[in-house]
């Protein structure tokens, strides 16, 4: 990035920090009184194309051997300008050469035009994020959308990110956790409507993560109606655990069919509920009750004769016989 020289400078009772910068090379051969470089008469042929005159043509003949250059240098001028109408005049110019140039990349002027269009909409004054072209490929699209969501400007972040075919995920996941934060007073089944209506824009997204933020927020029964979106059991089971919904989890384990999921329910619900409340939770389901007698069989007889004791599932003679 050039260097610079920085002033102070006082405007409506506000001190501000401007930066002077050295003009680019590439907007001086082509704006330059009298410069007669390729680029500058690229830019003059396109001017004389507009008005129907031949002297384009005649432009053009005397840069043929340095057409591509005279574009790269329009496209160059382009980034570093900031005034949308000579962007779009430089941008033409470009554009304007290369269809008489065979050997020049035909995509750098629409990589250039799609930077210029990101650039443009984070400048406006309601953004206030004026970045020059080196700047901004310093700086990554990535870390802009962070920036901007951290602003607040969740809508520009988003269109941004499908213009430049990046991840929304990022994008709709803070905006769902600010606006929890933000909405202490709106009924959860609202606020669960108004989320789900932005979340499913993007597929795979974590809704766990969510919840969670929901559940940090004191809003428990919000992230339970949140969590149950999640279709990843994996996640969504040990969320359940910690909000206290352990019902739920053993029938989400049960149904994904993970043993690691319903060893790992059944041992939170074996610490944290008494051996009848226990027994009676496991023994509805097939899939927990046979792991749990499996686990009991080898490390746990005394309990596993109390289960079957109180829940009577097997007769004394079998038991017997069970245990040998």
């Amino acid at each position: 990035m050039m260097a610079g020289l920085l002033l102070l400078t006082w405007k409506q009772n506000k001190l501000l920090l401007t930066t002077l910068v050295r003009v680019p090379d590439s907007t001086e051969s082509i704006f330059k009184i009298g410069s007669t470089s390729p680029a500058a008469l690229l830019y003059d042929a396109l001017d004389h194309f507009d008005r129907r005159s031949a002297k384009a043509d005649e432009n053009l003949r005397l840069i043929r051997s340095s057409l591509s250059e005279a574009v790269e240098s329009c496209i160059d001028a382009a980034g570093h300008e900031f005034d949308v109408t000579r962007q779009r005049a430089l941008v033409r110019a470009a554009s304007y050469g290369q269809a008489f140039c065979s050997n020049f990349q035909r995509d750098r002027v629409q990589e250039t035009c799609r930077t210029l269009r990101v650039l443009n909409a984070v400048c406006d004054s309601a953004i206030g994020i004026p970045l020059s072209i080196q700047q901004y490929k310093l700086l990554t699209p990535v870390v802009l959308i962070s920036r901007l969501i951290n602003a607040n400007c969740h809508f520009l972040a988003l269109r941004i990110s499908e213009y430049l075919d990046m991840n929304k995920e990022v994008v709709i996941m803070h905006w769902a956790c600010a606006k929890i934060t933000a909405s202490p007073s709106t009924p959860d089944s609202h606020l669960l409507e108004i989320l789900l209506d932005k979340l499913q824009l993007c597929k795979g997204i974590s809704y766990a993560a969510v919840a969670t933020h929901a559940d940090n927020c004191g809003r428990r029964k919000l992230a339970a109606m949140l969590v149950e979106h999640e279709p990843r059991s994996t996640k969504q089971v040990p969320l359940l655990l910690s909000i206290g919904e352990e019902d739920t989890a053993l029938v989400k384990a049960t149904e994904s069919g993970d043993t690691d999921l319903v060893y790992l329910v059944i041992f939170h619900i074996w610490q944290k509920r008494p051996p009848l409340e226990f027994f009676a939770m496991i023994q509805g389901r097939v899939l927990a009750r046979d792991l749990f007698v499996a686990y009991a069989r080898c490390h746990k007889h005394e309990f596993l004769k109390d289960f079957f004791l109180s829940t009577g599932l097997i007769h004394v003679r079998f038991m017997i016989t069970f245990f040998l």
